[in-house]
């Protein structure tokens, strides 16, 4: 049983780091010889992790008890203090890469169609390699099983709510953590997501590792890896190309807009003005070659001298398509998850740790 426990010295230190300490020796005197050593290293009541009361910048981060006396009564408990910051509370991590991968090249650097003598588009797409700029973040939060109560921000002292959370709450167990992912993975950004425009972002990737950690107990490790696309991941734009034209064919070219995709938004196959489809003819031969169309299916081609034709390249037109779900990347990811984690667990919990 210990009968003394007291402060016996407080030592300051600083590291090779600059990062300061403490070391704390307490006298600990024992009404049995050679008392169980665990009982010692209890008697401050200092558990790892705490904090002293003269600074709460630093953290118990070990703690050793020697016996000092013949009898076997007297003890020397020395606590260690040192910066220590929680897994949940660790800044997040933030990097940059890019993404390689080869695109078609359909016009040079000076806006000329990449086709032959003829006007005609190779027989394999040409491509270059291209990149697109990705940003990786790493960041953690507490796990613990159970349902957590609904978070609301509130505004001023009248505890109105002022912003439900709509997205998921990631600091469960297994199921939370899977549907957070799940979620996430494979959207584009519904609004401004860091300054870049809405459709321009995609979550390539986003998973999580379940870590145990003696002193904090479990918690998850996320990752979640950015893609940008500065001509929008959506609507994906289809080359409005083929070996068939609707109706007769004939000059109805689209004008220049600048743009280097004439988007057609208005497209509708079933409402196309003349349903007949039939080859496209070059010198009464059908073509084995895409040949541009319009936005109704007929042939876009100019007319040569001598009565030829060849196909108008350069007035490709794109049907655009939705290719991915829409995600507001800013409400889903808000960059104070961690204290939302926090005061999360604390409803969970309850102030003194135990369950509400």
């Amino acid at each position: 049983m210990i009968t003394h426990c007291r402060i016996a010295n407080i030592r300051s230190t600083v590291d090779d780091k600059n990062v300061s300490g403490y070391v704390v020796s307490y006298k600990i005197i024992s009404s049995l010889p050679d008392e169980d050593p665990l009982t010692v290293l209890n008697a401050a009541a200092v558990a790892h992790g705490d904090k002293p009361a003269w600074d709460t910048s630093v953290r118990c981060n070990g703690a050793t008890a020697d016996q000092v006396s013949q009898d076997g009564k007297s003890w020397l408990l020395i606590l260690t203090y040192g910066k220590s910051i929680s897994p949940w509370d660790k800044p997040v991590d933030i990097a940059f890469d890019s993404t390689t991968f080869q695109s078609p090249m359909l016009k040079d650097l000076d806006g000329k169609p990449i086709v032959n003598a003829c006007g005609d588009p190779p027989l394999k797409v040409v491509t270059f390699d291209d990149k697109r700029p990705n940003m990786q973040i790493s960041f953690n939060f507490p796990y613990f099983e159970g349902t957590i109560k609904e978070f609301y921000d509130h505004d001023g002292d009248d505890n109105t709510p002022k912003r439900k959370r709509i997205r998921n709450d990631p600091m469960m167990g297994l199921e939370g953590m899977w549907n957070f992912c799940n979620t996430a993975e494979n959207k584009i950004n519904s609004k401004e997501f860091l300054g870049s425009e809405k459709h321009t972002v995609k979550i390539a990737k986003c998973n999580a590792r379940k870590i145990a950690d003696a002193q904090y107990g479990d918690y998850w490790e996320v990752n979640v890896s950015f893609e940008w696309k500065a001509d929008k991941w959506h609507p994906y734009l289809h080359r409005n190309v083929g070996l068939r034209a609707r109706g007769s064919a004939g000059p109805d070219l689209y004008p220049e807009t600048g743009s280097d995709k004439e988007t057609i938004t208005d497209f509708d196959p079933l409402a196309a003005n003349d349903n007949r489809i039939s080859d496209i003819l070059l010198n009464g031969v059908p073509v084995t070659i895409p040949q541009p169309l319009d936005k109704n299916g007929k042939w876009l081609y100019y007319e040569v001298d001598g009565g030829g034709k060849v196909p108008a390249m350069d007035k490709i037109t794109y049907i655009p398509y939705k290719m991915y779900e829409e995600l507001d990347f800013g409400e889903y990811f808000s960059w104070d998850i961690k204290e939302d984690a926090k005061r999360k667990k604390t409803d969970k919990l309850g102030e003194d740790g135990e369950d509400a």
